[in-house]
Formats: structure tokens, sequence, C-alpha cells
């Protein structure tokens, strides 16, 4: 059972429920049934999947997170903070280690916590509409992740040893200000879509992603169109493989 309708929060959980497996709601703090909400949140035995819209500059924000904390079951949580002036991602977030899911939107952060590495179980990770510029090397860390999703940032660089993620099945890097791409994305051997669209990569960069698809031929690459075959025929494989 879930407590949520498509691109709609609830702005009140019923208190009376049970066995909602997912829940999604806007929390204000100025709101009345604020702390109602967060108590039926926590007294939800079976919740799965949470979604939060913080809608103004709450106080409590890292206080909600920390309590999230105590819900065993949460496997998938969902942040936007939209209507929030927060410029740093809260690291309390990353002690719910038993999430597999994450995804963190419209926040003014320019970087990702280190503490990211705690999260072992994650599966997708999704960072939307920040400054975020770079990634700490303790992603490395998440030897379970499949999605990386990080469309709309200010990405500049990728970990160089990205290549020890194996279980990644799909790199999402739209509209960033990406350099180049590491040579170890050629160890990713479970790669099935790797979307570098709208970035700032050189020619010769953008050439051997080419490359990396003819020994992939199954890869779906989503890029900006290149420059001249001429100029592509140029370059060897041992550039980037």
């Amino acid at each position: 059972m879930n407590y949520f309708e498509e691109d709609h929060y609830f702005k009140e959980i019923d208190p009376h429920i049970e066995f909602v497996e997912e829940i999604c709601v806007e929390l204000k703090y100025t709101d009345e049934q604020f702390y109602r909400n967060i108590n039926t949140i926590l007294r939800t035995p079976n919740v799965t999947s949470i979604s939060i819209r913080f809608s103004d500059d709450e106080p409590l924000q890292e206080d909600v997170l920390a309590l999230l904390s105590h819900v065993k079951t949460l496997e998938k949580l969902e942040l936007s903070f939209e209507n929030s002036d927060i410029t740093t991602i809260p690291e309390v977030i990353f002690e719910i280690t038993s999430l597999k899911i994450l995804s963190i939107s419209h926040i003014e952060a320019n970087e990702l916590p280190s503490a990211i590495g705690k999260l072992k179980n994650l599966e997708e990770l999704t960072l939307n509409g920040t400054s975020i510029s770079t990634l700490p090397d303790s992603i490395l860390k998440l030897t379970k992740l499949r999605v990386l999703d990080l469309e709309v940032n200010a990405i500049t660089l990728l970990p160089s040893s990205i290549g020890k993620l194996k279980e990644l099945r799909n790199i999402n890097l739209f509209l960033n200000a990406l350099k180049e791409i590491p040579k170890s994305i050629c160890d990713l051997e479970n790669l099935e879509e790797l979307h570098i669209d709208n970035n700032d990569i050189a020619l010769v960069t953008s050439v051997n992603v080419t490359i990396l698809k003819a020994k992939k031929p199954h890869l779906k690459l989503m890029m900006t169109e290149l420059d001249s075959q001429e100029y592509k025929e140029q370059v060897r494989f041992e550039e980037i493989c």
C-alpha cells in the first residue's frame, strides 16, 4: 500500500495508517501537523520508502533526518530541498545504512560528504540540481551501486578509479561541466547506458568514448554530436582502453 500520489506531496498523513510501505510528504516546520507527521512516520512499521520535500528553511531538518535512521525497514529515501536555504548535505543521512536508493535534489551544496561511503547497501544514487563539482573517493566503497544519476550539477571530474564499481549499469551526467572521461570506465563490464551530453568534454575524449562504444556494442551512449570523421580515425584504441 502506498501513501502518495504522482507529483503530489501530502501535507498531513493519516495517523491511523498501519500497513503503508511508501510515504510522500511535504514537511513545513511552521505547519501545525509537522510533529504529527513525523510521529506517524516513526510509528509505521512497514514503511520502506519515504519521500520528503522540505518546504521552508526548517531548523529541525537534521533532527528529522536523524529520526529516520530508526526506521529499520527504510530502503528508499528521496529528499527535495527546493524551497530551503540549506547549503550542505546533512551527513546524518549517511547513518541510514539500510538504504538501497537515495535521491537528493535542489540543494545548493558544493560537495558530497565522504560519509557517502557508509551506505554499503546503496544500489541507486541520484543527485540532481546541486553545485557539486567532484565526487569523493569514498564513493568507490559503494560496490553494489548500479545507477549513478548526476544530472544537472557542476561535475568536472569523475574518480579516476570509477571502474572499480563493477555493478554500474547506468551513469547519467547530462548537463554538467565534465571535461574528461577516466580511462577506468572501460572496466565497467556491466555498463549499459552512459549519458554525457551537454558537458565540456574535449574532442579527443569524446572520440575515445566512441571507441569505447565500439568495444561495448550494446552500450547506449547519449552525447553531443562529435566532430569530423577524419579526426576520429586518427585516434587509437589504446588511448582509452
